[in-house]
């Protein structure tokens, strides 16, 4: 699950949100609205509509879209400009003249806050996936690491069942479903050490019973690390124990 969620959120939801910022911005919510307003040159344009857009509300209120014209190099260029500026909007008109900056093909009207629409608060998704796909890929990894350096290093001692109960894993499909085998153990100098162990056998709910004896592996340098021995694997890797 947290390789699905990993893989997800940087293969297919960041491409599809880039994919998205892309076709969903008009062309003018694209400019560079700094480098507008830093290296621009001031202009006359003249206004050729003023229209609400009704399809996205702000607290409330609906952006301006202000249609305009101007002249550069001798051709009439058409541009566009999105504000949230509602009451300094409605003083303009169709063929009511104002001041704009141009810059490297790009304008923006002067004296007017720039709006675009805020795409990249979707980014957020695949931040979410990414971060819920780690944990659950930690969550399997580090015990799963814990147990390989058990199986490589340690010794192998023996353990009496405490309890075993059944993980129902995800609902439908019971992907993760497991047998938690609870066991108890005793240290070199007795002290009575209690374990557990989720193994996929679950022919030992009709195999074991409380206080029957199972192997386990014990960490040489902390007798309170251990995992329980699943008799599939011993069998798979010939362990002789």
């Amino acid at each position: 699950m947290g390789i699905i969620f990993l893989v997800m959120s940087i293969f297919v939801i960041t491409p599809l949100i880039i994919t998205l910022n892309s076709n969903v911005k008009a062309p003018h919510e694209k400019y560079d609205q700094q480098a507008i307003a830093k290296n621009g040159v001031l202009k006359d344009a003249v206004i050729t509509s003023v229209s609400s857009l009704d399809n996205v509300t702000v607290n409330g209120r609906h952006p301006v879209l202000i249609s305009y014209s101007y002249n550069t190099h001798g051709k009439t260029i058409s541009d566009q400009f999105e504000t949230m500026n509602i009451d300094k909007a409605a003083t303009l008109s169709p063929g009511s003249n104002i001041k704009i900056k141009v810059y490297n093909g790009e304008s923006a009207i002067e004296g007017f806050v720039p709006y675009s629409f805020p795409v990249g608060v979707f980014y957020i998704i695949p931040v979410i996936f990414f971060i819920i796909g780690s944990v659950v890929f930690l969550i399997a990894v580090v015990p799963a690491y814990r147990t390989y350096k058990l199986y490589s290093n340690g010794v192998v001692r023996e353990a009496k069942i405490f309890s075993m109960f059944v993980n129902g894993g995800l609902p439908v499909t019971n992907m993760g479903r497991s047998v938690l085998v609870n066991y108890y153990y005793f240290d070199a100098r007795s002290n009575k050490i209690f374990g557990a162990t989720s193994i996929t056998d679950f022919s030992i709910l009709h195999e074991k019973r409380p206080e029957d004896t199972i192997k386990i592996f014990v960490s040489e340098t902390d007798e309170t690390k251990s995992c329980m021995v699943p008799p599939t694997v011993a069998i798979k890797n010939n362990w002789k124990i």
